[in-house]
């Protein structure tokens, strides 16, 4: 998040950088990576690559988190939409 707010257009970059501090600084707890997400990240990247649709693996490490999780992805990057049994939300639409 902080790259985006480094890499919007000049004039956002210091509020939005402000707002990513101000909400790592409000999150209560960051999930860990445990082996059952390296299971599940193993699981994706082979199942992208079969099915010729892989993504950055910063992302199948993010998606696998949320699926050992239970939780619901929210993002506007469509390639999320090719992770098997994943839930998407974009909160742009």
């Amino acid at each position: 998040m902080l790259f985006g707010a480094h890499h919007a257009p000049r004039p956002r970059r210091a509020r939005l950088a402000a707002e990513v501090r101000g909400l790592m600084r409000d999150m209560a707890d960051v999930l860990p990576i445990t082996p059952a997400v390296a299971e599940h990240y193993g699981r994706l990247k082979a199942e992208l690559a079969a099915q010729g649709t892989p993504i950055p693996d910063n992302d199948i490490w993010a998606a696998a988190i949320a699926l050992q999780a239970g939780l619901i992805m929210v993002s506007d990057d469509a390639h999320f939409d090719d992770v098997p049994g994943l839930a998407v939300e974009n909160w742009l639409l």
